[in-house]
């Protein structure tokens, strides 16, 4: 049974058009970003769920994808952005695609 998390991950990559695209100038690369965490409530509440690192790296983990994993935490929202180049990204991919035959 997949997780919350890792479902989210499996939606968003088997998308039409998959992850955004990104380019970073600085480092002259192109990478694929999913962010997974909460926005602020219409409360100005924001829930911080640091759990949601260590299940993405575990999800990450065991399909050997490398990756590159930041946390947002700002007035607005709080996520964890995760970052694969093309080619973590195609594996990924091609292993949930597996998943949903």
């Amino acid at each position: 049974m997949s997780s919350r998390i890792e479902l989210l991950i499996i939606q968003s990559v088997t998308r039409e058009n998959g992850w955004d695209k990104l380019y970073d100038s600085k480092e002259n690369i192109h990478y694929r970003a999913l962010r997974i965490g909460t926005p602020v409530s219409c409360n100005d509440d924001l829930i911080k769920d640091y759990t949601l690192k260590n299940q993405i790296k575990d999800i990450l983990d065991k399909q050997n994808i490398q990756y590159i994993l930041n946390e947002i935490d700002c007035k607005t929202n709080f996520s964890y952005q995760i970052n694969l180049d093309e080619i973590n990204y195609n594996l990924l991919k091609s292993t949930y695609a597996e998943t949903l035959k």
